[in-house]
């Protein structure tokens, strides 16, 4: 009977156990395996688990409460609050938690757990970074352009995996972001993917937010609420180009003036020449 007769197809890999050794000698179990798992290291284990969460919650009460304090005037004593880069690491994490959110109810959970479909989405990603086809809407725009096109291919495979996993933290409600803007607005999704396309149609239309993705701050902006940042560069392109217009009308009005001035002088000159030589003598004297 082969190994291939034992299992049922796609059940386990049969092969391994053609590497069976039937002459391997066994080190006789003393018990002291399941010893590590008795209900009584069962428990402690939860009991551990039980206080680290309670000194993260205890934590990041911590930094709330030193968050109320007022701005430091000058003259009055200020007391340092991290004492060490651990203390400073780990007061930050709890810092960055306080923007975080609950999924929402009714919310698919629908990212990809299988690598090669992972490595599709930040291939469709790269994709739509690197695009300049006719609908993209600034590809004629020569800083953002000229910003990425510097760029390496390991550079943007890096940013699109960042994209990929941090627009699924952001869809479970796992924002990770500073406090200190007070403008951030989470753009709501039914899913993870209905929120991976609207980021990647941004990308792909505006290459002036794949240059800002670069931007660490900007990036987790742009996944938290792609439509308002596309509505963002969209607005800031429009008062570019109506201040570009108004500089270039400026011109022209200025440049038209200079040469009304100059046929204006040229006027007076040949009327003066032309009164000059209809006087008698030249001067107007008889």
């Amino acid at each position: 009977m082969s190994s291939e007769d034992l299992w049922p197809q796609g059940y386990f890999d049969a092969s391994l156990l053609d590497l069976y050794d039937p002459n391997f000698e066994h080190i006789p179990d003393d018990g002291s395996f399941f010893d590590e798992y008795s209900p009584e290291n069962a428990q402690t284990d939860l009991d551990q688990d039980h206080d680290h969460l309670r000194a993260d919650q205890l934590l990041v009460e911590d930094v709330k409460q030193a968050l109320k304090e007022p701005f430091p005037v000058e003259g009055t004593s200020y007391s340092l609050h991290c004492q060490s880069e651990s203390d400073f690491k780990s007061k930050f994490e709890a810092y960055l938690t306080l923007h975080d959110q609950e999924r929402e109810l009714g919310v698919a959970d629908d990212f990809p757990a299988d690598e090669a479909t992972q490595q599709q989405l930040v291939g469709e990603l790269v994709a739509a970074m690197v695009y300049l086809g006719d609908d993209c809407v600034d590809r004629d725009s020569k800083t953002p352009v000229k910003r990425i096109m510097k760029l390496a291919p390991l550079e943007f495979d890096f940013m699109a995996w960042k994209v990929l996993l941090e627009c699924r933290d952001i869809q479970n409600g796992t924002l990770s972001m500073p406090g200190w803007r007070s403008d951030w607005e989470i753009q709501s999704f039914e899913s993870f993917q209905s929120r991976f396309n609207s980021v990647k149609e941004a990308l792909r239309r505006r290459k002036s937010m794949v240059a800002s993705c670069f931007d660490y701050t900007f990036c987790k902006r742009l996944l938290a609420n792609p439509s308002k940042e596309e509505k963002t560069k969209k607005s800031n392109k429009d008062v570019n180009n109506k201040r570009a217009g108004d500089l270039s009308l400026a011109k022209m009005m200025k440049a038209g003036r200079q040469v009304e001035s100059r046929h204006k002088k040229k006027q007076v000159a040949r009327a003066l020449r032309t009164s000059s030589m209809e006087e008698p003598g030249g001067n107007g004297d008889e």
